[in-house]
């Protein structure tokens, strides 16, 4: 049974740097931003990528997030959420979600995210946020199962060029009317 608990840094770093953060695909989207929106358009690529997400600043003291949740499979750790409480705009930013492959579709990240968003309410958020990359298309398409949609209305906030293989953040805020209050 997989149990979420706070995570314990550094005592759980390595446990945490374990997670396999990797994954293939063989789509990308490319983000088009207009002056008052962002589209989203799935493309193929001619073959497999990978990419390997950095989990470098767990024994960081200048880690960009104070509080983090592991999920715990007997002894293993199998997924970790990694959080920010932004007061001046009461904005909750989540900067880490990653769940092992062997545990996916278990329910993990759901489980961490309610965790997530529990801490958010008891901190009075009223925004959970995230960035990612286009490069995720698999993520992208489980975030609307774990209650996030993009948020197509902050086309200043994308940068970079049309590369398939660059970082373009899209952005995933609560569905509305959710509070988060969520």
């Amino acid at each position: 049974m997989v149990v979420v608990r706070p995570a314990v840094l550094p005592k759980d770093a390595a446990g945490i740097g374990a997670i396999g953060t990797s994954f293939t695909t063989s789509q990308v989207y490319d983000v088009d931003a207009s002056a008052d929106s962002i589209r989203l358009t799935i493309r193929d690529l001619e073959g497999p990528f990978c990419k390997r997400f950095p989990l470098d600043d767990l024994e960081s003291p200048t880690r960009p997030y104070d509080r983090a949740w592991v999920a715990v499979d007997g002894e293993r750790i199998v997924g970790f959420a990694a959080i920010v409480f932004e007061p001046w705009n009461d904005r909750l930013i989540l900067w880490h979600l990653y769940v092992d492959p062997a545990s996916r579709g278990r329910g993990v990240a759901s489980r961490l995210l309610e965790t997530v968003k529990d801490h958010g309410r008891e901190r009075g958020a009223r925004h959970l946020w995230l960035e990612t990359s286009s490069l995720t298309a698999p993520g992208h398409r489980r975030l609307p199962r774990l209650g996030l949609l993009p948020d197509r209305r902050r086309p200043d906030l994308v940068r970079g060029d049309a590369g398939a293989r660059r970082n373009r953040p899209v952005l995933f805020p609560p569905p509305r009317p959710v509070p988060l209050y969520v």
